[in-house]
């Protein structure tokens, strides 16, 4: 296209865009964590996520990836290491997903409904050696089945309840208790919570936010198996700030974002969670999608 047909089509398009938004504007990129890092020293004691009526900080998020970070490093995950996140929208799922981005890792996204067949290909296809889930029968259950089956070495297991307010961690305990499956301990199965339970910094990496791969996400399939497509630290930092440019007129630590979509979703992750947390919106997460909740 001549240049000048270019700059007549990119002026007619410009003129949809709200008011000091330019189609060719310079977006800034860098580590994925760094969304994260800022958000925690600018908004810190502001509500980052409300899970069904329990309400973290963003300085409480913060805190908890850093120590989970380390502890994953501690596990030897590294760059090149991808690491599974196999939860549904929860406070667990946006800590999770920022300590492995800091230890330089890869994470993998899975569907929680995903059956045994379908697991077992995604992990071997993206060499996912560590997974984090919760101790839901639809999450452990499935998924302790996979060590000595699959690539997977070590699950890292959240407890549910640990997520929910009073009463009704007690309550899902007593009247869900069916849900709940037992975690043990053993030298390939961790509990989260005492990989929580110090005070260490994660060591630093160098990220290149051009070429290294935060995310591996795997495609819906229509065509065929899905196939996992490599998102750079700089695909992820420049969507997200490509999203703020058109929510110019949200409030940083006062606005809330209603999280329905699944987090593994690509949309989700992006439109929803680094969103969230590069504004400093409160997620009000939904593990599932109810109308009239």
């Amino acid at each position: 296209m001549p240049s000048n047909s270019f700059d007549t089509l990119a002026a007619i398009i410009e003129k949809r865009y709200p008011d000091g938004i330019k189609w060719d504007t310079d977006i800034p990129t860098g580590p994925v964590f760094s969304l994260l890092d800022n958000t925690a020293k600018t908004h810190g004691n502001r509500p980052a996520f409300d899970f069904l009526g329990k309400k973290w900080t963003w300085s409480d998020i913060h805190k908890q990836s850093i120590k989970l970070a380390a502890s994953l490093q501690n596990m030897g995950v590294k760059k090149g290491t991808c690491v599974g996140i196999f939860l549904p929208n929860s406070p667990l799922y946006l800590i999770s997903y920022y300590a492995i981005l800091r230890t330089g890792a890869t994470v993998v996204n899975f569907n929680p409904l995903y059956a045994p067949r379908e697991l077992e290909s995604q992990i071997n296809d993206s060499n996912t050696t560590v997974m984090i889930t919760a101790n839901l029968t639809i999450l452990h259950g499935k998924i302790k089945n996979m060590i000595g089956k699959t690539c997977l070495e070590n699950i890292i297991v959240g407890t549910f309840t640990d997520m929910l307010p009073f009463p009704k961690n007690i309550l899902f305990g007593i009247f869900k208790r069916g849900d709940i499956e037992p975690v043990t301990v053993t030298d390939n199965v961790h509990a989260l919570g005492n990989m929580l339970k110090h005070n260490k910094n994660p060591q630093n990496v160098d990220i290149d936010p051009e070429n290294d791969v935060a995310v591996l996400q795997y495609t819906g399939g229509t065509t065929g198996t899905p196939k996992g497509a490599m998102l750079t630290h700089a695909n992820l930092t420049a969507n997200a700030e490509q999203c703020a440019m058109w929510l110019a007129d949200a409030r940083p630590g006062e606005d809330k974002m209603v999280g329905v979509i699944p987090f593994f979703h690509v949309f989700a992750m992006t439109a929803v969670l680094n969103l969230s947390v590069r504004y400093g919106l409160e997620i009000i997460a939904t593990p599932r999608f109810d109308l009239k909740d």
